[in-house]
């Protein structure tokens, strides 16, 4: 979905390690696949604060089903707020942190500005962290309401996982 192209860069390119489990090193190679991670074992979808944990820590993986696949839970409310997101990247494409979150996302190539590596040099985390702000705030919110959403749908996403490690490449592209 091109009107997504941005959050897709954003939260999936520059997030590319997340995909790891699956064998996926390419935002190309996530088409038509619906990937449960691991960690959900281990949730109870019944407490919405653990799914919204849960949630929060692999967001890549649900705006990655949300935008893919049409059953997702949710999907039109996790849309709005991915629209919402694009839209607050679009607007800032040349604030320092924004382009190279896109600029890495493009490639492929991690890069979390709230999580930077030690390795990174000291003069590049600092023009980084001086234009944090618009960045962190356009993150977070997405990532709010996304556990939000999704923390209050327990059932409806415990379901869906089930059908989803049951058939993980099903054809996604009617709607």
């Amino acid at each position: 979905m091109s009107e997504h192209l941005l959050a897709q860069v954003a939260l999936l390119g520059a997030r590319i390690d997340s995909f790891h489990e699956f064998g996926v090193t390419e935002r190309g190679e996530l088409c038509d696949r619906r990937l449960v991670p691991a960690l959900m074992d281990s949730v109870d979808f019944a407490d919405p604060d653990d799914l919204s944990s849960a949630v929060r820590q692999t967001l890549p993986l649900w705006v990655h089903n949300a935008i893919t696949d049409p059953t997702f839970p949710r999907r039109s409310l996790l849309l709005g707020a991915l629209m919402k997101f694009s839209g607050e990247i679009s607007d800032n494409r040349d604030d320092g942190t924004i382009s190279l979150v896109l600029m890495n996302g493009f490639g492929n190539k991690q890069f979390d500005p709230l999580n930077l590596p030690d390795s990174t040099p000291m003069r590049q985390r600092c023009a980084i962290v001086a234009q944090l702000d618009t960045w962190r705030a356009a993150y977070r919110t997405v990532e709010a309401e996304f556990s939000d959403y999704l923390g209050s749908a327990g059932s409806e996403l415990m379901a869906w996982c089930s059908g989803a490690r049951v058939d993980p490449d099903v054809s996604l592209t009617g709607s």
